[in-house]
């Protein structure tokens, strides 16, 4: 009886054992993160939605960023897309891959753009260089070495050089 009893433990013991080594770690995704008013955040290909008024600073390779808050400013290193939906945003970045403004009265500094679409009334974009402007909005200012095709739909926008 002892024998069975020892035989049967030791199976148990060794099962859970091995059920460890054998453990399947599920998928997981990363969900869109949304920091907080004042954070450093630390991107590595991550996206982010900003609603909330303050001041953020987005660290290395950023994702999609998506501004729909008020009030806001963003200091950002790279950064896939920027999609701002509010007002009065400012963003400082060095490479923005696509720009796609859709509130009003933003400002945006950045080195380089690879693709600007504004729909919203008086936004400034100051970059070295934009590859391809759309403007759909009103008084709005491009400052910048254009190159690319510029749609300009609107009424009263300014594309050119600083």
């Amino acid at each position: 009886m002892r024998r069975i009893a020892a035989v049967l433990s030791l199976s148990i013991v060794t099962s859970v054992a091995l059920s460890g080594c054998i453990f399947v770690r599920p998928t997981v995704t990363e969900p869109d993160t949304v920091p907080t008013n004042g954070s450093f955040q630390r991107c590595e290909g991550v996206d982010f939605t900003v609603t909330g008024t303050g001041y953020y600073t987005l660290q290395g390779d950023c994702g999609v960023v998506t501004v729909t808050g008020t009030d806001i400013t963003i200091k950002a290193d790279s950064v896939e897309a920027f999609e701002i939906v509010g007002d009065r945003v400012y963003i400082e970045s060095d490479d923005i891959g696509r720009l796609q403004i859709d509130g009003n009265d933003n400002s945006i500094e950045a080195d380089e753009v690879g693709g600007l679409i504004i729909t919203g009334d008086r936004d400034v974009l100051d970059a070295d260089s934009v590859f391809g402007v759309t403007i759909d909005g009103n008084d709005n200012v491009v400052n910048a070495d254009v190159t690319g095709e510029v749609v300009d739909a609107g009424d009263r926008n300014l594309v050119g050089s600083r």
